[in-house]
């Protein structure tokens, strides 16, 4: 089998195309020219091949009112598609191969509690789950860059790398000692951000010098993949009347926000109330932020220095959602009948209506919501009132 994050596996990749197009500096007057594009064939790609393990048990106890489950798996792949590697000079696309190895390991857990003391009903469900994984194999590439990447040998799919952010500049002492470092730009001042020089080699620079054993400043900062995802479902009921709660979250997920809404002011762009008194001034030395910088007047590059891949904006959006409420009641048979009906239920829901998170700069971003930037949709909360009745 393969797997759907193969962005370039094409219906006819097992033949070697070549395609016009491009403008290509050749010749005189070097005007351009059309030219060929390689699009090379593997001649070894296969099926991905995965290998599952699982153990679980289920319970059943008293009188079925108290109901377990847990399953745990560990998931390889030992074939994985990925992308090869090639140089820029290598003149066209180069296919996918089974240059990886991926395993993943995870369990899925719930617990049920359900009983009736006279007219009064309830039943409460706990349903929690967690997967990790760890790219462990990835031949010929292991290219890797500032923010969030894909694949990395060794870390988990999707996981963010950068600076260890080490506080903020707040006096000359501070900023002539932090200068000494190589790679620190010219017009870093009072207010701006300090990052650590992890491997010690007096320089502030991403990947080190391989030869002499130095592997850099960035490091891992975290993965974007949801961890400890749970859920509840809580159901009370008394004679005519039930209540319907389903509850669900995230323990952990790494996100660092990007675009034009996710630092204070780039140029058109309004800042985040979020942001207000939280950035450096001389008054303010506690701040969480860098001193404020407009955006489009001269400053972007350390604006973005400032701002760039590191602990400091890295956030933790783990939330717990009131996904959906419901509050209902069934009339009596008897006025029911009477009606000239079976049954009729009148209800009363609502929809998003509670979040607890953090990390979502003041709830101006959806803790659930796939986008981190500016694109990010208008979370909108929904109430119903209805009246279901069967003739």
């Amino acid at each position: 089998m393969g797997n759907q994050e193969i962005g370039l596996l094409g219906l006819y990749d097992y033949i070697p195309l070549i395609s016009i197009g491009g403008n290509y500096p050749i010749g005189s007057p070097n005007s351009g020219l059309t030219g060929a594009n390689a699009n090379p064939a593997s001649t070894d790609r296969t099926w991905e091949t995965i290998e599952n393990k699982n153990i679980g048990i289920d319970v059943a106890l008293l009188s079925s009112r108290l109901n377990f489950s847990f399953d745990y798996y560990n998931k390889t792949n030992n074939d994985m598609l990925v992308d090869i590697a090639v140089p820029a000079t290598y003149g066209g696309t180069a296919p996918s191969s089974n240059q990886g190895k991926l395993v993943t390991k995870g369990f899925e857990t719930s617990v049920t509690w359900k009983d009736q003391v006279g007219a009064f009903r309830y039943s409460v469900s706990l349903q929690l789950s967690d997967s990790k994984n760890k790219l462990v194999e990835l031949k010929n590439l292991d290219n890797y860059q500032e923010g969030l990447n894909k694949f990395r040998q060794g870390y988990g799919i999707w996981s963010y790398f950068g600076y260890v952010y080490e506080g903020i500049i707040q006096n000359q002492e501070q900023l002539d000692n932090y200068k000494k470092l190589t790679g620190v730009p010219a017009r870093v001042a009072i207010g701006d951000v300090m990052y650590r020089d992890v491997d010690g080699d007096g320089k502030l620079t991403a990947f080190g010098d391989k030869s002499k054993g130095l592997s850099g400043d960035m490091v891992y900062l975290g993965n974007l993949i949801p961890r400890y995802t749970f859920s509840s479902n809580i159901s009370i009921g008394f004679k005519q009347l039930d209540l319907q709660v389903f509850l669900q979250g995230v323990g952990k997920r790494d996100v660092r926000y990007e675009g034009n809404i996710a630092t204070p002011n780039t140029f058109y762009w309004p800042s985040l109330s979020y942001y207000n008194g939280k950035t450096w001034t001389p008054e303010r030395t506690d701040a969480k932020f860098p001193r404020y910088l407009p955006g489009g007047v001269g400053y972007d590059d350390i604006r973005s220095y400032d701002y760039r891949a590191s602990s400091l904006t890295m956030q933790n959006v783990a939330y717990l959602r009131f996904k959906v409420i419901t509050l209902g009641y069934n009339l009596p048979a008897s006025v029911a009948n009477s009606l000239k009906m079976k049954t009729a239920r009148i209800f009363f829901s609502g929809q998003d209506l509670f979040t607890i998170s953090k990390g979502t700069f003041g709830g101006n971003f959806d803790p659930e919501d796939g986008f981190r930037n500016e694109g990010t949709y208008p979370f909108n909360k929904v109430y119903s009132l209805g009246l279901t009745v069967k003739f």
